[in-house]
């Protein structure tokens, strides 16, 4: 099929769009989330399903099965505007053939089978994209879906089949709807309207990625949900209420992650004279996040161990008219690690225990660590380099003789070569994504080279303990002294 030109999709997105109804413009604040956690903030319950929180990225789903269900604690408004954003968005790409993939859903009941609702009166809307709404190589769209009471009521329209995504951009997707229609939007178009009369039952069930939908419905694996906002009728709330300075979290000896409880004004937020450290470490820089709660601080290597306090000061959130934190500060601890020079720059040392993340791309938990492996250093890995087969995949220097405890996944049979060498434990590591069986190996000072974990696509990666060893103690007599000439003097 030939590609249709830019210029034709322009006009028929502007034609599409002026055949719409005017849309309300619902501007009081409902409800937000940034997703780049899972914890509630207005008493709703949160529930993530084989997807990974990243907290300057927001919601991943990961593969087909990926799921992340916000059950809110109260009905949304009758009439409201929900918007989310999503980067690394490309359903010509991301597609498994055949199969319907949802991206946003709303519903005012949930089933294990969410057919189960269409006899009832209950209410819904999806997003779905897959290969069946695609005009060609390389374009893509989506088909919504929306019923305001029961299956009767269903109504549908396929929206932009013929559209070019960049993987690189950010999107918004839009759902407004009011007491008699529903309409779905992306960034500044307004691609369908569907009659939405006689709804009974109020939206109170987002979910994002898979839908409950059972039999070849799926998730679109890659992209990533974040910046939720859910919007009801009247004019915006005033906020009168400065930025507070939450937590303060140390990446490595050089970067601090300080968070916000509202976003902050980006230019003021990227300059370094609005922080400083106590007792003095040189800031050499900061990068704020996409949902402008959470900055990163960048400064000198921090010269020891020990408490250091980390002051904000004139730092203004994004209302109108800004209000303005004119000091705060947060305390942190700073352990000087002996390890360093780590070759995978998102590779990082801490300490972990049991309710702790495994990896710094998985939201997965540490539930079961032995007693023996407890309060030592970990080498955080990411799920993603699984596969890697290289034998110099990661190095690091320890200033010390160290033990290093390869935890690698019960699961699979075969183990790379560069582990034959190890010693075998009894030690095992569990998590809610894996069981670990321990191999450890005891390496003088100086560089480690470790090799990759070897595995498939239904894996997971290896994890890294590094337990400090005390230098062997010098018990060699002293040697009697050779060639020494000795005066006597005699009185």
């Amino acid at each position: 099929m030939k590609m249709k030109q830019p210029r034709l999709l322009a006009l028929s997105v502007l034609f599409l769009t002026s055949m719409l109804l005017a849309q309300p413009a619902h501007q009081r604040l409902w409800y937000s989330h940034p997703l780049t956690h899972g914890v509630s903030l207005s008493g709703e319950t949160i529930i993530n399903q084989a997807g990974a929180f990243d907290a300057d990225r927001g919601w991943q789903a990961v593969d087909v099965t990926s799921q992340l269900q916000m059950h809110f604690a109260a009905p949304l408004p009758a009439e409201g505007t929900l918007r989310i954003r999503v980067s690394n968005f490309d359903p010509s790409q991301q597609f498994q053939p055949e199969i319907k993939q949802h991206i946003i859903n709303l519903y005012s009941r949930l089933y294990d089978d969410n057919k189960d609702i269409f006899e009832s009166d209950g209410a819904w809307c999806n997003i779905r994209t897959g290969s069946y709404y695609s005009a060609g190589a390389g374009m893509a769209g989506f088909k919504f879906l929306a019923a305001p009471r029961g299956i009767t009521t269903r109504k549908e329209a396929n929206c932009i089949d013929d559209f070019i995504w960049f993987l690189g951009r950010f999107y918004e997707f839009k759902i407004v709807w009011t007491r008699t229609t529903i309409w779905v939007g992306m960034d500044n178009m307004w691609l369908a309207q569907l009659p939405f009369s006689g709804q009974i039952e109020p939206f109170k069930h987002l979910l994002l990625g898979k839908d409950n939908l059972i039999w070849g419905y799926a998730a679109q694996p890659g992209p990533w949900y974040f910046d939720l906002r859910i919007y009801e009728a009247g004019e915006p709330l005033q906020d009168h209420i400065p930025p507070d300075l939450m937590a303060v979290t140390m990446l490595s000896d050089s970067t601090l992650q300080a968070d916000f409880s509202e976003p902050l004004d980006q230019e003021a937020a990227l300059q370094v004279s609005r922080y400083r450290i106590e007792p003095a470490v040189a800031i050499r820089g900061s990068a704020l996040s996409g949902d402008g709660r959470r900055v990163t601080v960048h400064t000198a290597p921090h010269p020891r161990s020990g408490c250091y306090t980390l002051w904000v000061e004139n730092l203004p959130d994004r209302a109108v008219p800004a209000n303005n934190l004119a000091s705060d500060s947060v305390s942190y601890y700073y352990e000087k690690s002996p390890f360093g020079n780590i070759s995978r720059s998102h590779y990082r040392i801490h300490r972990k225990g049991t309710g702790d993340l495994v990896y710094s791309d998985r939201a997965y938990t540490l539930t079961q660590i032995p007693e023996v492996l407890q309060n030592l250093h970990w080498l955080e890995t990411a799920n993603d380099d699984k596969q890697n087969s290289t034998n110099d995949f990661l190095s690091f220097h320890s200033e010390a003789p160290v033990r290093v405890y390869i935890a690698y996944d019960a699961g699979i049979v075969a183990r790379p070569a560069w582990l034959s060498g190890w010693q075998a434990t009894a030690l095992r590591i569990e998590s809610t994504d894996s069981d670990y069986l321990c191999y450890r190996h005891d390496f003088p000072p100086g560089l480690i080279t470790l090799g990759g974990n070897a595995g498939g696509s239904s894996s997971s990666m290896y994890l890294i303990v590094l337990a400090v060893q005390e230098a062997p103690e010098d018990t060699t007599a002293p040697a009697s002294p050779r060639n020494v000439r000795v005066r006597m003097v005699y009185k």
